[in-house]
């Protein structure tokens, strides 16, 4: 049986502004990337690709900042009030005996 051959992105980005909207996908997940002058550690083991016509990014690159984490001590989203974690309270540490 013949298959048809994949669908290949196009080799060059075509958009209007090249290479401004690149993502890689990372354990499943679509991560914002952008082009940089020395490779990121994640370029090693994933492709960078514009996330509007789909070319491969030819260059080095490194993924976008992300939302900052929360700060040490609590934990969930940023939204609500600040909470311990429950192993950083001496109270809540389990009792031996």
């Amino acid at each position: 049986m013949n298959t048809p051959p994949a669908e290949q992105p196009p080799p060059d980005c075509t958009c209007p502004n090249p290479w401004t909207n690149l993502v890689t996908v990372v354990e499943g997940r679509r991560l914002r990337a952008h082009p940089a002058t020395t490779p990121g550690p994640a370029s090693a083991l994933y492709i960078a690709h514009c996330a509007r016509c789909g070319a491969r990014y030819p260059g080095p690159w490194r993924l976008a900042p992300t939302e900052p984490r929360s700060p040490e001590g609590t934990f969930g989203p940023d939204t609500g009030p600040r909470r311990k974690r429950p192993h950083a309270d001496p109270d809540n540490l389990p009792r031996e005996g």
